[in-house]
């Protein structure tokens, strides 16, 4: 993981591979060793109430399985927060189609309980 002042006033830059987190300067966070092989990265935020916040970004044709996602979120604690580019088309999100992507997305937000907050 990489630390570094950014170009922006009282902003940090946390970033692993093409996973990144922007900080407040200032903000007590916390970086998470996530093991996994999807582009992920995560840190636990301190404000008034603790949040873990991931940045995860889901290349177009790479294949990404329930599983994989599973393992990534059991490393995060909660409450957490899950933000990126998943390169997935549904509806559900205002999509004017769905994919295969898309679809198995649907499933398993559904299979875990998981609240979607862009819809």
């Amino acid at each position: 993981m990489a630390t570094a002042r950014t170009g922006v006033r009282n902003l940090l830059l946390y970033a692993l591979d093409v996973a990144v987190l922007l900080i407040r300067n200032g903000t007590r966070f916390s970086e998470i060793d996530l093991k996994t092989g999807l582009h992920a990265a995560a840190a636990t935020i301190n404000l008034e109430k603790t949040l873990t916040v991931c940045s995860l970004y889901l290349p177009p044709n790479s294949q990404v399985s329930k599983l994989s996602l599973a393992e990534l979120f059991e490393q995060l604690p909660k409450p957490f927060l899950v933000l990126g580019d998943f390169n997935a088309h549904s509806p559900a999100w205002g999509d004017s189609r769905r994919d295969g992507r898309g679809r198995m997305l649907e499933e398993f937000i559904a299979e875990n309980d998981f609240i979607l907050l862009n819809s």
